[in-house]
C-alpha cells in the first residue's frame, strides 16, 4: 500500500448552478454502488439489515439509507451530549463521480432531532475507513470470479483504490455471498444481476484494457 495524492475536482463549476445528474450517468453510479458495495434502492445493504434502502439524487451525487433506532454511545462525552436524545439515526451512503469513471463512496450516520425521522442535523459521523475512491480509468483487470468457495470481483490496477487519507492500492476486491439454492449447472440469481451491473461498467469506462 502507498500515500499517493488524490485530486478530486469540483462536482459543480462555481456561479450557484445545480446541474441534474443525467439518467446514463445515474444508471452508471447505481451499477457501481451495486456491483462494489452491494447497496441498491430497496436492498439490505452490506450487513444484512431488515430495514429496506431508500435512494434519492441530491444534485450530483445519489443517496442511500435507511433509519433504525439509536443506540450508539461514543467515548466522547461533548458527542455523547449532542447524541442522547436522538430517537433515531439514519445510516447514508453517498456516491460521487467527481472525474468520468472516477466513483467516490462515502458513508455517514446521522442522528435526529429529537424524535423527528425527517431532521438528522444533531450530528453526523463519518466513516473515514469505509471512504473510497475507485478510478477505473486506471483498472487493467476487472472481473468476476465464481469458484465454489469463494465468488469475487477484482480490480486490479495502480492505485486503483485510494482511501480517503490518501492511502492507495494496486487491488480491489469484494466477495459475494450467494445464498440459497441454484440448481447444478446455472448461476445464482446474484451473480448474473453482478455481472450485468460490470458489463455496464466496463462499456462506459474500458480502462486499460482488460
Amino acid at each position: 500500500m502507498r500515500r499517493v495524492p488524490i485530486i478530486v475536482t469540483a462536482l459543480l463549476a462555481l456561479g450557484g448552478c445545480k446541474q441534474e445528474l443525467s439518467k446514463e450517468k445515474a444508471e452508471l453510479m447505481d451499477a457501481v454502488m451495486f456491483a462494489l458495495y452491494n447497496i441498491e434502492e430497496n436492498g439490505k445493504g452490506r450487513s444484512g439489515e431488515q430495514e429496506p434502502l431508500q435512494r434519492r439524487v441530491v444534485n450530483q451525487s445519489i443517496e442511500f439509507w435507511r433509519i433504525g433506532r439509536n443506540g450508539i454511545g461514543t467515548s466522547s462525552d461533548e458527542i455523547n451530549q449532542k447524541i442522547r436524545n436522538s430517537a433515531f439515526v439514519r445510516y447514508k451512503w453517498v456516491i460521487t463521480s467527481p472525474e468520468p469513471c472516477v466513483f467516490r463512496k462515502q458513508e455517514f450516520t446521522e442522528f435526529s432531532k429529537g424524535k423527528s425521522q425527517e431532521d438528522f442535523s444533531a450530528y453526523t459521523m463519518g466513516s473515514i475507513g469505509s471512504d473510497g475512491v475507485v478510478d477505473l480509468n486506471k483498472a487493467s483487470r476487472f472481473v468476476l470470479i465464481s469458484e465454489p468457495l469463494l465468488t469475487q470481483i477484482v480490480i486490479s490496477g495502480p492505485a486503483v483504490h485510494c482511501v480517503a487519507d490518501g492511502w492507495c492500492e494496486d487491488y480491489f476486491n469484494t466477495t459475494i455471498d450467494v445464498d440459497g439454492y441454484t440448481p447444478r449447472g446455472e448461476k445464482p440469481y446474484l451473480v448474473q444481476r453482478k455481472e450485468k451491473a460490470i458489463d455496464l461498467i466496463r462499456k462506459a469506462c474500458p480502462g486499460k484494457a482488460y
